[in-house]
């Protein structure tokens, strides 16, 4: 018997409810060998006690290279399930044949890729982030509890979303130190075209807003009724000499939770005012760019203005009284009024409005 802990994340305290029923999908781990195909089948049922309950049906197909296919079947029960997006199943792992069992609760299979598909049952992923795939499921011989405080899969989680953010901060200082450079060279000698430097901005928006979102998420964690420990406000008690081994071990376990609750809430704070900043960034680009459309617009106005002119005024000297070729009339009425066409093209071009409606995609 294997027990499971899955976390679908959600930032509601409330009963989950899916949002779909099945989900195929292949997994690919590099290999030319063979295909891993898997099935996943939400079923929900009432139990004896008309308790509402579900089981997820998981299908292995394999396919080798001499197109042979092995199929087999494993139902994971769930025992157990948490307003906080916690839910524990067990299955029977002999349902698994022996060569493929140890693969399939290792790493690699279970605890990464097929957990993935499984969160989609109670979980959107809204944008292209895709760091909760780092978030893997709990795998034991021993039933798991989440129903008490401070329980493992609580704290288990707890700490790999300390490690994100610790990852996140790292990638978003490098990208925001390059960009730095940049300004800086931009501001002596004028180096980057504004788009790219805007360009740029914008991608270093898009990391920040994907880390928030993952602490919406991470938030529902931190204020669940059973985190007693894993918290930057909590209250300790230092170790003492007087204290047994356990007391003492269990006042260092402590701190080690509040020192990466404290991570946590500093990643955030850093990475909200890097927003912030780049987005007073982003906001000096545009006007800078609509602020040289303007200083541009009024030559452009005068040369529009003059080029129309001169298009209605030798346009209209030159009428053409009869079409023919030969006539040398009929190509300085072409000319002219050309000058007028190019002239009011180039006039929307540069004018305000455009530069505005450019920025918006």
């Amino acid at each position: 018997m294997k027990f499971i802990t899955f976390w679908y994340p959600t930032i509601f305290h409330k009963e989950l409810t899916p949002n779909k029923l099945e989900n195929r999908f292949r997994i690919d781990d590099g290999s030319d060998e063979y295909t891993y195909w898997c099935t996943l089948e939400l079923i929900e049922y009432a139990t004896e006690n008309n308790k509402k309950t579900h089981c997820i049906k998981c299908t292995s197909e394999i396919t080798n290279t001499e197109k042979k296919v092995e199929s087999f079947t494993i139902t994971f029960y769930n025992k157990n399930i948490r307003r906080n997006g916690f839910a524990t199943y067990f299955c029977n792992e002999e349902e698994i044949p022996e060569n493929y069992r140890n693969d399939f609760f290792g790493e690699d299979l279970l605890l990464k890729p097929i957990y993935h598909k499984i969160k989609e049952f109670y979980h959107r992923h809204e944008s292209d982030n895709d760091k909760d795939s780092a978030l893997t499921a709990q795998c034991s011989d021993n039933e798991i509890l989440i129903d008490t405080p401070d329980n493992v899969s609580l704290i288990t989680f707890l700490e790999n979303f300390e490690t994100m953010f610790c990852k996140y901060v790292q990638i978003i200082s490098q990208h925001n130190l390059i960009l730095q450079e940049k300004l800086i060279l931009h501001e002596e000698k004028k180096a980057f075209k504004l788009e790219a430097l805007i360009k740029q901005v914008k991608s270093l928006n898009k990391l920040c807003e994907n880390a928030l979102i993952e602490y919406t998420f991470c938030k529902t964690l931190l204020t669940s009724i059973y985190n007693q420990s894993f918290r930057h406000n909590v209250d300790l008690e230092l170790p003492n000499n007087k204290d047994s081994e356990a007391q003492t071990k269990e006042k260092e376990l402590k701190i080690e939770y509040r020192r990466k609750a404290l991570n946590i809430r500093n990643s955030i704070r850093y990475i909200e005012n890097i927003k912030y900043k780049n987005q007073n960034r982003q906001h000096y680009f545009l006007s800078e760019i609509l602020n040289e459309g303007e200083r541009s617009q009024l030559m452009s106005f005068i040369l529009g203005i003059m080029g129309i002119s001169y298009a209605l005024i030798f346009g209209y000297k030159t009428e053409i009284q009869e079409l023919t070729w030969f006539n040398i009339n009929n190509w300085w009425s072409i000319f002219f009024w050309s000058i007028g066409l190019i002239s009011a093209i180039f006039l929307f071009f540069n004018s305000k409005f455009f530069k505005k409606i450019r920025f918006l995609f």
